[in-house]
Order: C-alpha cells, then structure tokens, then sequence
C-alpha cells in the first residue's frame, strides 16, 4: 500500500467510513457525506497532480460504495435491500484551485424508489462528466457509468453509479 493509500484510509478512519452502522443508518431521506470535513485533512494532496488526486479519491470513494453495497445485502432484509441506493458524488467544482482535487461523497438512501422520483439523472457529457468518465475508465471501473442531476447550467452534482442501478435509469436516461 502507498503512502497516500495510507493517509486517504486514516481519513476515511477518522471521518468514521469504517463503521458499517454509516450505511445501515435509517436517514430521512438521503445523506451526502463527503470523503474528508476538513480541507486541512487533505492538504498533503498539493503535491500531487489534480488528475492523481481525483483517481486517488474517487478509488478510494468506489470501494466505500462497494462495501455499503455488501453490508446492505448481508445486514438488511430484502426489502430494504431492494431500496437501498449508494453511490459516490463529485462535488465543490468550485474549490478545486484551492485544495487541488474535487470533492467526492458516499451518497447513500434507504429510500431508492422515492429518491429517483425526486432527482432528474442524466447524461449532457458536461466538462465534469466527461471528466469523471475519464477517471472511472482510467481506473477500470467499467460497471459503472456518470451522470448528472439538476436543470440549470450551474456546475451541478456528477453521481458515478455501479451498473447494477442500470435497470433503473431508461434508455433516454431519465429515470424511469
């Protein structure tokens, strides 16, 4: 394991992303929570490129998914397995000058049904997804896919989504 490797899962540690009780948690609908709280938490990033920071993130950010996804299948009844959504969110477009990377999320529901009800995904191949795209092929991850929520032309939120979600979203990728 690398030396960043190292201080991304301290933070991930400290930040309580090792608690499995995080992704069984009864939230009223959704909740967004992003790798790190504190910019100074990544700081030693500066050094890096802004490509390697965002592939080192956003691995870290899919393995995160992938575990929630397993602890929802072992831990909840079919039911609430079966509404269960997680998924990593690029965010803080805006701040990326300042801290070097984008901001990535676990984003996670037990209310799938309800939340794909309320946000609008789709695919405009936006600077920001095209970017993401990059990363998730550059990483090998090719079960999963990029998309976007949001109707105005403001930098909005990119859900990166493990294909098993796929049967959700329509062809013309709206959500069905």
């Amino acid at each position: 394991m690398s030396e960043l490797d190292s201080k991304i899962k301290k933070i991930l540690q400290n930040e309580g992303f090792y608690n499995d009780a995080l992704y069984l948690a009864d939230y009223d609908s959704f909740e967004e929570i992003p790798l790190f709280s504190r910019w100074k938490s990544v700081s030693f990033l500066k050094k890096k490129s802004f490509d390697e920071n965002n592939k080192l993130l956003i691995s870290h950010a899919v393995k995160l998914v992938e575990h929630a996804l397993k602890v929802s299948l072992i831990n909840a009844g079919k039911e609430a397995h079966e509404d269960f959504f997680c998924c990593v969110t690029l965010t803080k477009w805006d701040n990326v000058d300042e801290i070097n990377c984008i901001t990535p999320n676990i984003y996670i529901t037990r209310r799938r049904k309800w939340l794909f009800s309320y946000i609008n995904l789709k695919k405009t191949f936006s600077k920001e997804e095209t970017l993401a795209l990059k990363y998730i092929h550059e990483l090998g991850l090719y079960n999963y896919d990029v998309y976007i929520s949001g109707e105005s032309d403001d930098i909005r939120r990119v859900y990166i989504i493990n294909d098993i979600y796929s049967q959700i979203i329509s062809p013309n990728d709206d959500v069905v």
